[in-house]
């Protein structure tokens, strides 16, 4: 069964102006955001990091995480090549717990390993698997793990660190140059551990909006690809614009552009608040939920195997 042609007369292009998009559809997102009950606290992200140094000022390794309503992500962690020592990862990740616990009042922690990196070392931390996303990237798999406590229980000491590394001072750290470095060490140690037939980690961004006849912008999407896999970051249909197949009309046109970039997968999270069942009518399988994400709510983790081109379309 083919999807219904939208209502209205749609162009469909893609744009430079990320930052049009974003004052755009930010406001949109956060008008309905506070209309939830019970109340979602304002969306405000905040990144932090930090290096851990040995007593003679030499950089051992270092931590990036991102902190959003009551959820520690860490986005990336790696350990200096040239200054190897032993529990480094396991101290930089106790901190991470404890500035999750107590400056940031969350209960949930997150983090993606590859399948090249010791998944047991954060099973060995407390961390229980979420949900895998296989060929990501192609010929391996990103594990998507999760530590949770009760609010009540946050200011209770930390578990599992018995093995981290002493004597180590933990700075903070400039989340660019953070992220940049990390990176970095996270190339050497994937070659070292001979995954070298992933081609070197690259972020693109895109944005994409629907336009009507008349100009009006009707939606708009702002997307990354990473190692052929496609992330929708922001989908926003205006409003007054809903039900008139504006949506569908975007997910046809997401697709079209993952196998422009030669991904084989698209995926996206969707609000307890959002329309959930709006995806999967179009093809999109729930794979994980995170729950109390932010506090009485839910966050949906979907994926679609981009499929072929349709016949008809050849």
């Amino acid at each position: 069964m083919m999807p219904a042609k939208p209502s209205v007369e749609l162009t469909l292009e893609e744009t430079a102006d990320k930052g049009f998009l974003l004052k755009t559809c930010g406001p949109i997102f956060l008008a309905d955001m506070v209309k939830q009950t019970p109340p979602v606290p304002a969306y405000q992200e905040t990144l932090v990091a930090r290096v851990a140094k040995t007593a003679d000022g030499r950089v051992a390794g270092g931590i990036l995480g991102k902190v959003l309503w009551n959820t520690f992500e860490v986005l990336q962690l790696a350990v200096n090549p040239a200054c190897r020592v032993a529990g480094t990862k396991t101290a930089l990740m106790k901190w991470a717990e404890e500035a999750a616990r107590g400056e940031y009042a969350c209960n949930q922690i997150f983090i993606g390993t590859y399948s090249w990196q010791p998944q047991e070392f954060f099973e060995g931390l407390g961390y229980v698997l979420q949900w895998t996303h296989e060929n990501c990237p192609r010929g391996y798999a990103k594990h998507y793990m999760e530590k949770v406590w009760s609010m009540e229980k946050r200011n209770e000491p930390v578990q599992g660190y018995a093995n981290a590394a002493a004597g180590l001072a933990l700075e903070e750290w400039e989340a660019e140059e953070a992220c940049e470095q990390l990176l970095d060490w996270a190339e050497k140690y994937r070659q070292q551990r001979g995954a070298t037939s992933v081609p070197p980690y690259a972020k693109e961004t895109h944005a994409m909006k629907a336009l009507l006849l008349d100009g009006t912008l009707a939606a708009c999407c702002l997307y990354t690809v990473t190692w052929k896999v496609l992330h929708v970051d922001i989908l926003v249909v205006v409003s007054g614009k809903q039900r008139r197949g504006v949506g569908t009309a975007m997910l046809q046109k997401i697709d079209d552009l993952a196998r422009q970039h030669h991904c084989h997968d698209v995926y996206l999270e969707t609000m307890s608040w959002q329309a959930r069942p709006f995806y999967e009518k179009n093809g999109y399988t729930h794979v994980a939920t995170q729950q109390d994400f932010p506090m009485g709510h839910k966050r949906f983790i979907l994926l679609r195997h981009v499929p072929p081109m349709p016949s008809s379309r050849l």
